[in-house]
Order: C-alpha cells, then sequence, then structure tokens
C-alpha cells in the first residue's frame, strides 16, 4: 500500500512539473494569450506551436507583448542582431524586427532556373539561358559557391532562310570564402568561360581577395570585394591575351515590398600594366516572387571589353527573363 501510495505521489509530482513546464507566450493586443513552443517571427508573421492546432500564426501587428523560455535571437531591419527573452511593442526595436528565433541557417542552399524567347514574324528570334548555383556552409567560417550558365541565340537570315548564331556562351566558376571576422573574409576563386559570338575560345580566370557583407538582413544584401586575378584568354584566331588584373566587384538585393526586389551587381577588372585593357560587367533588374520559392526576374547586362577579339564589338546589352526556384 506504501508503494503504491509512493508511485501516485510521483504521479502527481510530474504531471504538475509538465503542467508548469516552459513554454513561449505571445500576448495579443485584446488580451488574449497563445502559448506553445518554437515561437519565432519572419515577414511579420508569428508563429508558435500549440498541443491543440499545432501552427499558430498571427500578424505582428495584432502582438502586444512576446516572451520566451530562453533568450532568443533577435534579427533586426537594419542588420543588427540581439538576444531576448521577451519584447513588448511599446519597445522600441519592436517596430524593426526582421526575425526573431531564426531557423538554423542552412548548410545547403542552391537556385536553378531558365529562360526562354521566340518571336516570329519580321524577325524570327529565338533564344535560352540557363543557370545554376549552389552554396556550401561549412560550420560558420567557410562558404563555398559554384555557379554555371549557359546561354544561347539565334535569328532566322531572311535572304538564305538559315538561322544565324546570336549568342553561344557559357561559364562555370567555384568561389570559397574564409571569414576571419562576421562579415569580413578571404576568397579564392576560379572562373572558365567561352564566348563563340566574341570569338573567345576560352578565358581562365584565377584569383584572391577580400570582401566583406555591408549588409545583410531579411531586406536584402550588400557585399563587396576586392582583389586581383591572373587571366589568361584565348581567341578563335589562335591569338592570346594574358597577364594580372585587379578585380573590384559588389552585388546586392533590397527588398522595395513583401514580393518585389531590386536585384544588380557590378565588376570592374582593370589590367595592372594597361588601365586602358579591363574588362566591366554590370546587371539590374527587378525579382519577383511568385510562390514561396518561386520567382521572375527581369534585368539588363551590360558586358563591356574595351580591347575584344579583332571584327568584334566591345559592348554588349541584353535584356533578359528568367523563371528560378530557390532550394
Amino acid at each position: 500500500m506504501r508503494g503504491f501510495a509512493s508511485l501516485l505521489a510521483v504521479c502527481a509530482l510530474a504531471g504538475f512539473s509538465a503542467a508548469r513546464s516552459p513554454a513561449d507566450t505571445v500576448v495579443l493586443k485584446n488580451g488574449d494569450r497563445v502559448s506553445g513552443t518554437g515561437c519565432s517571427v519572419s515577414g511579420g508573421t508569428v508563429t508558435v506551436v500549440t498541443d491543440y492546432a499545432r501552427e499558430v500564426k498571427l500578424d505582428l501587428s495584432a502582438v502586444e507583448k512576446l516572451a520566451f523560455d530562453r533568450p532568443v535571437k533577435m534579427v533586426l531591419t537594419d542588420g543588427r542582431e540581439k538576444e531576448i527573452s521577451e519584447l513588448s511593442s511599446s519597445d522600441a526595436d519592436f517596430g524593426l524586427i526582421a526575425s526573431v528565433n531564426p531557423p538554423p541557417p542552412k548548410v545547403w542552399s542552391a537556385a536553378a532556373g531558365a529562360g526562354f524567347n521566340l518571336s516570329q514574324g519580321n524577325a524570327d528570334t529565338r533564344d535560352a539561358n540557363v543557370q545554376l548555383t549552389v552554396v556550401r556552409f561549412i560550420e560558420k567560417s567557410y562558404r563555398l559557391t559554384g555557379h554555371g550558365e549557359y546561354f544561347w541565340g539565334e535569328v532566322k537570315n531572311r535572304d538564305t532562310e538559315e538561322y544565324d548564331r546570336t549568342a553561344d556562351r557559357g561559364a562555370i566558376s567555384l568561389q570559397g570564402d574564409l571569414f576571419l571576422i562576421e562579415r569580413g573574409y578571404l576568397y579564392g576563386r576560379s572562373e572558365t568561360s567561352y564566348d563563340k559570338i566574341k570569338d573567345i575560345e576560352r578565358r581562365l580566370d584565377n584569383g584572391l581577395g577580400v570582401g566583406y557583407e555591408i549588409y545583410r538582413a531579411a531586406a536584402g544584401f550588400l557585399d563587396v570585394e576586392l582583389g586581383a586575378s591572373y587571366m589568361d584568354t584565348k581567341y578563335e584566331d589562335e591569338t592570346k591575351d594574358h597577364g594580372i588584373f585587379l578585380r573590384f566587384a559588389e552585388n546586392g538585393e533590397y527588398a522595395l515590398t513583401a514580393l518585389l526586389a531590386l536585384v544588380e551587381r557590378f565588376s570592374y577588372q582593370p589590367k595592372v600594366d594597361d588601365f586602358g585593357d579591363y574588362l566591366l560587367n554590370a546587371e539590374a533588374g527587378l525579382k519577383v516572387s511568385l510562390t514561396g520559392s518561386l520567382y521572375l526576374k527581369l534585368s539588363v547586362v551590360d558586358a563591356y571589353d574595351s580591347t575584344p577579339a579583332v571584327g568584334t564589338k566591345r559592348n554588349d546589352v541584353s535584356l533578359r527573363s528568367f523563371l528560378g526556384v530557390t532550394l
């Protein structure tokens, strides 16, 4: 009997402990309370997992207070990060929340997509492009980025009724980043490319440099890099050009609305012993979110080579449409 009474006491204590187990709490402005686990904030939405309804999603504007059972990470729209256990709507940082208690960073991320344009009538043209970017994160200090792209296009010649090639180029690159400070890193990169229209049989570009994440938050990012590389170009006529080039590059993405973002990138590579010999590449466009992972990108791209192959032009400007998916 005494053993049975002891067992009941243990069960009662266990039940009391379970009932009093720590939980995250969301207090609404109307006085309601929602308690659960894994409370997080992203995109202006509060998500909390409850026993009775699984995930409950609430508008952040309806929240009076957030309380967590342990310190959690909060990221503000200006890129600052803080550790909090509770936050009220009257706090100065409440209106600057980008995310709270975000999930662990992905070890792998990828983006892939393709574009195709076709026109018939006075001019029969068709062109396509495919791109793939894969990023591998190794702990907090290393990042590997691989990128591949291919562009193809042709237009029908009215006189011969045959198609003339307007685009046939591709590139593959790999970059490794070693973060020495929170946002600053050393990088090494290697790229090989070709462009049949510009008579470039192959171009090898291998270099080192430093980079810095000027801005990185839920609303976007801005990265800059400065370095040098050895570039070796072989043309279709068997001539070659090689030397050491400086490299300045930046790329960014900025959310304009919840569904629309501005994307841009720029790079400038002058030859060390002749600044009149340089490459300049720039892109600016809009990225429209269609679903959680599917997006449409429209952009203008300018590729300038100050010393092109004989018989080819210095500047190429193109308008691109691209349907992509993040993985």
